[in-house]
């Protein structure tokens, strides 16, 4: 959003990022527009965009630099589907209105007095009392100079100055830093008030210029603000025609911001499909790539002569969850309309995305955190779905989350050619002996590698189940002793079998349990006691 250049810009931005679309013809010229700004030869006409972009102050401001975009476009327009719309966006009305708002106000005198001023020649009442105020502006400085003839010889200069319910004032800086203002009261001076090191006075003449000129300065501000409300009221007639062109360099102004970061990025254009076919080559994550110093890059590709389903194995912190989001990102900004973090993607559009990775339980809602995961999914996912599930059943026992998770990929695997887009991850290897063997069913895990006997993750994907690496990862931190010894027991839970511990092994659990016991049978005995 940074790189967006107004804050309509942004604000369109974050709009199109909140409401994704698989309109194909909107997203291909979406698209287009980025391949169009990101061309070398196109460089100094966007940055000539981006130049009157940036003196969006107002809406005054906003409808002549939204018209001169639109007049520097002329020759882009065949080149792109964008300005085109801006063009047509660009109605008689706006022209009209920025051709009245121009002969009314002058931009120029209106940036030095920090406010709208109306042009000379607009209106006879307000040119009148305009010049009547040159005339007082000469009066002003005749009596100025009158004044200063008056004055002790210890004050070297002076000025009148016209203050709004105030009026004319006389200006005098203090003649030494203790000076007593009141020391010219004699002379027909009313102190009125100090301002940092300058004194301000009313005397005879002043009170004679108030009475003889008037109070035209105020008179002219009411007369320009009456003018003012009437062009607003005017513009608001035509809001329809500003909104639409705004809407134009918005969604402008956030493409262009789009293209500097796909372009940064290397991020490629996506083909789109309506085939429900997902191929995505060197897939990898936007985030996670801008801080690790290597980001390992995995394919993806579902549907068609593809699988639909994907259940995928292996440790924690091997990459299992990152993979899903990347794939889902990489989807999700193709169906934004941006360029995506790959080599190559051809992206199906879906009609839906479904993320079941965090669940937020509620006391309010009575469902359980499966059936609030589930129900959404089964009742409106379609065969162009996409659906992510990290780890689902973690929340309760093993076999119940392995039953739950069977039951619900079973449910879609019944589809067949009809299923959706699902990558799975999970713990749960056992699965691959419980689903139906299928050609939309593919298992894939996580590589990994032991270096100088420090197992070692790739981050790469490859088929097949993986195995259990607990006790690998755990013999970085513990003995081969308790490793072995922990293996052994392992073999015989899995054996359903009763087996022998070492004699050291029962000393410390003897030890252990005698301890307890004793610990116990004191605290009873404290309790009779009292």
């Amino acid at each position: 959003m940074s790189s967006c250049k107004s804050r309509m810009g942004q604000t369109e931005l974050r709009n199109l990022l909140l409401s994704p679309i698989n309109d194909r013809r909107e997203l291909e010229k979406r698209l287009s527009f980025i391949k169009f700004v990101q061309q070398p030869v196109n460089l100094d006409f966007i940055a000539s965009i981006h130049d009157n972009i940036k003196q969006f102050q107002n809406v005054v401001h906003m409808i002549y630099h939204t018209i001169f975009i639109n007049d520097i476009s002329k020759g882009y327009r065949g080149k792109s589907e964008l300005l085109a719309e801006l063009d047509q966006a660009v109605t008689n009305n706006l022209l009209g209105l920025e051709e009245s708002i121009s002969n009314a106000l002058d931009f120029n005198a209106g940036n030095k007095k920090g406010r709208p001023v109306i042009k000379f020649g607009l209106d006879e009442n307000l040119d009148a009392k305009l010049l009547h105020q040159q005339d007082v502006s000469k009066h002003v400085t005749a009596a100025a100079r009158f004044a200063a003839n008056d004055l002790p010889d210890f004050i070297d200069e002076c000025k009148v100055v016209y203050l709004p319910e105030m009026g004319h004032l006389m200006v005098i800086k203090r003649w030494e830093p203790d000076c007593d203002p009141e020391q010219l009261e004699s002379l027909g001076y009313q102190f009125m008030f100090a301002l940092g090191g300058v004194l301000h006075y009313k005397n005879p003449l002043c009170v004679e210029l108030d009475k003889r000129l008037g109070d035209i300065n105020a008179e002219i501000i009411d007369h320009e603000n009456r003018i003012l409300r009437r062009l607003s009221a005017f513009t608001l007639k035509y809001n329809k025609d500003i909104r639409q062109a705004l809407k134009a360099v918005a969604i402008i102004d956030c493409l262009i911001a789009m293209a500097k970061v796909s372009q940064q990025n290397n991020y490629v254009k996506p083909e789109l499909n309506d085939l429900r076919i997902q191929e995505i080559e060197e897939c990898r994550h936007p985030l996670m790539e801008q801080i690790l110093n290597s980001f390992e890059a995995n394919d993806f590709k579902s549907g068609g002569l593809h699988s639909h389903m994907k259940i995928i194995t292996g440790a924690n912190g091997s990459g299992k969850s990152i993979f899903l989001k990347q794939i889902l990102l990489a989807v999700y900004l193709a169906h934004v309309g941006c360029y995506i973090p790959a080599k190559k993607a051809n992206i199906g559009l879906v009609d839906s995305m479904h993320c079941l990775i965090q669940t937020k339980e509620s006391a309010v809602v009575r469902l359980s955190s499966f059936m609030m995961d589930t129900s959404q999914v089964i009742h409106c996912a379609s065969p162009s779905s996409l659906i992510i599930m990290d780890e689902f059943g973690r929340g309760t026992l093993e076999d119940d989350g392995l039953i739950l998770l069977v039951s619900f990929l079973n449910h879609f695997l019944s589809k067949g050619e009809l299923c959706p887009h699902i990558l799975v991850s999970t713990h749960f290897q056992r699965i691959s002996t419980m689903l139906p063997e299928s050609q939309y069913l593919e298992y894939l895990k996580m590589n990994h590698t032991v270096e100088n006997g420090t197992f070692c993750f790739l981050h790469k994907m490859a088929a097949g189940v993986s195995d259990s690496y607990a006790f690998d990862i755990a013999s970085a931190i513990l003995s081969p002793d308790r490793i072995g010894r922990a293996k052994q027991y392992f073999q015989w839970i899995q054996r359903n079998e009763r087996g022998e511990l070492p004699e050291e092994t029962l000393k410390i659990q003897n030890q252990y349990v005698f301890d307890n016991l004793n610990v116990e049978l004191i605290s009873e005995d404290s309790n009779d006691n009292n």
